[in-house]
């Protein structure tokens, strides 16, 4: 599971085009889970310091808003936002190493006009590493 800053007022970015549904209370209550189409799943987890603004079953885009951590800018940082990760089989993975790598929603300039903007990071990580991949073998 990973812990990420939840700064107060700040979006809480779609790392991933996919479906978005309420977590199953058994899972976390007041949580989201962001069902990519490949089967893998993240849960994130705020509570009632994020208030989520897509309804269930709502598809979005890798950058889409998910919702704004609770607070005025310049409130000290709430309780994390908690994020687990399942692969595309229902087991849990690391949060942590998935999301390193990734871009943060500022160098995306999801927030500006960026033409770019939108273009899921998650599967560019994976196009890269595959093309990576080829580059060794052939060496």
């Amino acid at each position: 599971m990973a812990a990420l800053l939840a700064t107060p007022a700040a979006p809480v970015f779609a790392v991933t085009a996919g479906t978005v549904r309420r977590a199953p209370a058994q899972v976390a209550a007041g949580a989201i889970e962001l069902r990519a189409p490949d089967g893998s799943a993240l849960v994130l987890l705020g509570g009632s310091t994020v208030a989520w603004v897509v309804d269930d079953e709502e598809p979005v885009v890798a950058g889409a808003v998910l919702g704004i951590v609770a607070g005025s800018p310049g409130d000290p940082p709430g309780d994390p936002l908690l994020v687990l990760a399942i692969d595309p089989a229902g087991t849990q993975v690391d949060a942590v190493e998935l999301l390193i790598g990734l871009p943060d929603p500022g160098e995306l300039d999801l927030l500006g006009s960026d033409p770019a903007a939108g273009v899921d990071p998650y599967h560019l990580d994976l196009e890269l590493a595959a093309s990576l991949r080829t580059v060794e073998e052939a060496s």
